[in-house]
C-alpha cells in the first residue's frame, strides 16, 4: 500500500497550520517566507528559489548562506534537526486525525558521510515514510520517500509530483 495524497496532504496541513513550523521551515529571503530579507542576493527571486526547491539544496543553501548572521540557539533551530523537533512537536499530538498514521518520529541518516535529519512517518500499514522539509523550505512541498530509500538518499520525490507509484510500501 501507498501512501495517498489525502494523508500527505493531511500531513502538510497540520504542519502548515503550526506556528513553529512556519518560523523554523519558511526561509528568511525565499519569496514565501518571513522574516528580514538578510541574504542580499540569495533574496533576489522567486526563480532561484524554485531552482534549489527542485534540486532538493534550499536548507543547503540557506544554512550556508545564514551561517554568519545567526546566533548558536537560532541556528540549530534552522538546522534539519530542528525541523524535525517542531513538525514531530506539531504532528504527534495530531496523529489520530491523519487516517492510517500510527506514529511520528525523526529519522537520521549519513550517506556519503553527511548527517541528515528528517520526519519519519510510521503507518498503521506497516509502511514508514520520510518528509524531508528541509530539501525545499517549503511547507507545501516536501521530498516523500519511502523510509528505506531515504535511508540511502534514493527515490525521494517533492509532493508537487504526487501521485506517484514509486512510493509503494
Amino acid at each position: 500500500m501507498s501512501i495517498s495524497v489525502a494523508q500527505a496532504q493531511a500531513i502538510i496541513n497540520i504542519v502548515a497550520a503550526d506556528p513553529d513550523c512556519v518560523r523554523i521551515i519558511r526561509s528568511p529571503g525565499h519569496p514565501d517566507g518571513t522574516g528580514a530579507q538578510i541574504f542580499g542576493w540569495a533574496s533576489g527571486g522567486i526563480l532561484y528559489w524554485r531552482v534549489l526547491e527542485r534540486l532538493g539544496l534550499a536548507g543547503w543553501v540557506r544554512n550556508a548562506i545564514a551561517e554568519p548572521f545567526l546566533s548558536d540557539h537560532d541556528w540549530q533551530k534552522l538546522l534539519c534537526g530542528g525541523i524535525v523537533a517542531v513538525t514531530v512537536a506539531a504532528l504527534d499530538p495530531k496523529k489520530g486525525s491523519v487516517p492510517g498514521l500510527l506514529d511520528v518520529q525523526g529519522a537520521a541518516r549519513e550517506p556519503g558521510g553527511w548527517a541528515h535529519f528528517a520526519t519519519l512517518l510510521k503507518m498503521k500499514d506497516g509502511t514508514d515514510y520520510v518528509f524531508d522539509w528541509h530539501k525545499t523550505l517549503m511547507i507545501s512541498n516536501p521530498w516523500i520517500s519511502r523510509h528505506r530509500d531515504w535511508m540511502v538518499a534514493t527515490n525521494e520525490i517533492p509532493f508537487a509530483s504526487f501521485p506517484v507509484a514509486g512510493l509503494q510500501g
